[in-house]
């Protein structure tokens, strides 16, 4: 049996698998092994799931995640060159 957990203030799916714990506080809870529905998608509410649909993402949501995306990046290019990431920074810093 794998194990759906449940953050316990949302009542959101998190995350599903067949490790016996998570996060502290979330509820964990026995689903089938063929249980495949996406976390952030679905709500538990005591005695079914329930479609849910996330509010759209903040503009400074989206420039997070795209700076997440050029730091590893980043991280990449420096181990795959040979340089440090301080040494990238300077030539992406020279090119602007």
């Amino acid at each position: 049996m794998r194990k759906a957990f449940i953050d316990s203030s949302t009542r959101l799916l998190k995350c599903h698998g067949t490790v016996e714990t998570n996060e502290t506080g979330d509820i964990a809870l026995l689903v089938p092994d063929g249980f495949n529905l996406e976390p952030g998608f679905w709500r538990w509410d005591g005695t079914q799931w329930v479609a849910h649909t996330p509010p759209p993402r903040t503009r400074r949501q989206r420039v997070q995640s795209a700076g997440e995306v050029l730091q590893a990046l980043i991280n990449v290019l420096a181990v795959r060159f040979g340089v440090s990431v301080n040494e990238l920074l300077s030539e992406i810093e020279e090119q602007l």
